[in-house]
């Protein structure tokens, strides 16, 4: 099993130096370096925390036994189609549940990318263009979690239509915190010098 830590840990040390490298020889300069590097880590967070722990090889497939307890029946074992049903079903039990907890987690973890992403590319500087962009994430998440799944032939995740919801509800949230910094801060520009 390739664990959470030892991923997002290895992942730090391979993509941070070449993160900083990169910036050096494009002069970014420190503050647009920075914010790549912080962009870097979150999104070596991220993949760790949706892709692992990782089964490693030899994989052995999921009896129809271990199939049906705990996933729904064939042939939707890997894959929850349903909108809401995750959602309603986390919300029953409340945030002291592990389900209740998943929902926030979802949220919150989604949430930089809507900060990130209008500093770094200005298409994604509209509500537009931020869900296009979270919708393509998330999407993009659960079809390689659901291919992962189905190269091992075991549900190690389930790809589901809530957790797409749950993300680009979390981007929406973090693109509001950006448009609030953004209006309340003032821009360079009007900045006038003193006489």
């Amino acid at each position: 099993m390739l664990s959470t830590n030892a991923f997002i840990i290895l992942g730090l040390i391979v993509v941070l130096p070449l993160v900083l490298w990169t910036g050096w020889r494009r002069h970014v300069g420190w503050w647009r370096g920075l914010v790549h590097v912080a962009f870097a880590a979150y999104v070596v967070v991220i993949v760790g925390l949706v892709f692992t722990p990782f089964p490693l090889p030899p994989w052995t497939p999921a009896s129809e036994a271990e199939l049906s307890t705990g996933y729904r029946p064939w042939p939707f074992p890997w894959v929850s189609i349903l909108p809401f049903d995750t959602i309603r079903g986390a919300l029953r039990f409340g945030v002291d549940w592990l389900p209740g907890r998943y929902v926030i987690g979802n949220v919150l973890a989604f949430a930089p990318f809507g900060v990130f992403l209008p500093i770094l590319w200005p298409r994604c500087r509209s509500l537009t263009g931020i869900v296009a962009a979270a919708l393509a994430i998330s999407v993009a998440i659960e079809a390689a979690q659901l291919g992962l799944s189905l190269l091992i032939r075991s549900p190690y995740r389930v790809a589901d239509i809530d957790d797409v919801l749950l993300n680009v509800l979390g981007v929406a949230l973090g693109y509001a915190v950006y448009r609030t910094i953004v209006t309340v801060l003032p821009s360079r520009r009007s900045v006038q010098p003193a006489p």
